[in-house]
């Protein structure tokens, strides 16, 4: 898809230009066509001569003219790119440092949200599992908050549509696979079905229940929220939060603070590089020697 698709008033001109040209050659084709016509007399030639140097004339300036309007119509379409561009650069370099504020504001909220949230499901979870274990008689299971809030309902199978087809089977009930090749019998209730030149199968009509359904659907475990959850710091390289490599255990018992930010220790290195150039007055440098 092209960037710029608006003709500048600079292309609108470069295309009149280019009209002229091509109708300055088509008349100039036109002369030189008649040349041998205008061979005939000294009358002809010399008004042909004319007419044809008129029309080079003609030709050569619709050409330099195109040329150089062309030229400036290239230049104003690229002032106009580098213009869009420039305008396009500085919104995106405004949308990105407001990116880099909103990371360390609503980031750094979202991830302690996130991370409390995660600790909390965890530490629900492993108390009703653990109350389950020990429920007196007749008292309900606790419901998982994390599974609850996050698993699909499991739906019965829902029939849709039931018909009573008669098909053909052959003589131990089972089904005709391929049933428009059964040729009835002259009763209609009977038929046969050729297998080869030499064998055919003798065929019954049979009625069946024919039930169009919903099967049921049980969605798959949905799994710990916690351990599904990876989440990156906001203010420096490297992961914050990463439940699948934590147990549960861990995840309840876990800090909320973020550890601060590591002290980078730069190494310290020394350069060494000539100050005066080589060689001093009186010294034989190995060049002047290979010169004995």
């Amino acid at each position: 898809m092209a960037l710029f698709s608006k003709r500048s008033e600079e292309e609108k001109r470069a295309a009149s230009a280019r009209g002229d040209l091509e109708a300055a050659q088509k008349k100039l084709a036109s002369l030189l066509a008649r040349e041998s016509i205008a061979a005939t007399s000294a009358d002809r030639w010399a008004q042909w001569t004319a007419e044809r140097d008129a029309a080079l004339a003609e030709v050569a300036l619709c050409t330099a003219r195109l040329g150089h309007l062309e030229a400036a119509a290239e230049a104003a379409k690229r002032e106009a790119e580098i213009a869009e561009i420039t305008k396009r650069v500085e919104a995106c370099r405004a949308t990105n440092t407001a990116i880099a504020v909103r990371l360390r504001g609503d980031g750094a909220r979202l991830l302690a949200e996130l991370t409390t949230l995660a600790r909390d499901t965890t530490a629900a979870t492993l108390e009703a599992q653990r109350l389950n274990a020990i429920l007196p008689p007749g008292v309900d299971p606790i419901e998982v908050g994390d599974f609850a809030a996050r698993e699909l309902p499991r739906l019965p199978r829902e029939d849709i549509a039931t018909t009573e087809p008669v098909l053909w089977v052959n003589a131990a009930g089972n089904l005709i696979g391929s049933q428009d090749d059964v040729v009835a019998d002259e009763g209609g209730d009977t038929g046969h079905i050729a297998v080869n030149n030499f064998m055919q199968i003798e065929c019954f009509k049979r009625r069946f229940r024919s039930t169009t359904y919903h099967p049921a659907f049980t969605a798959d475990h949905p799994n710990h929220f916690f351990a599904l959850l990876r989440l990156p710091f906001v203010d420096r390289p490297g992961v914050a939060f990463d439940g699948s490599l934590m147990t549960a255990e861990a995840t309840t018992a876990m800090s909320l603070e973020l550890p601060p930010l590591p002290k980078s220790s730069r190494p310290v290195m020394v350069e060494l590089t000539p100050v005066e150039p080589w060689a001093p007055a009186g010294v034989a440098t190995a060049a002047d020697r290979n010169l004995v």
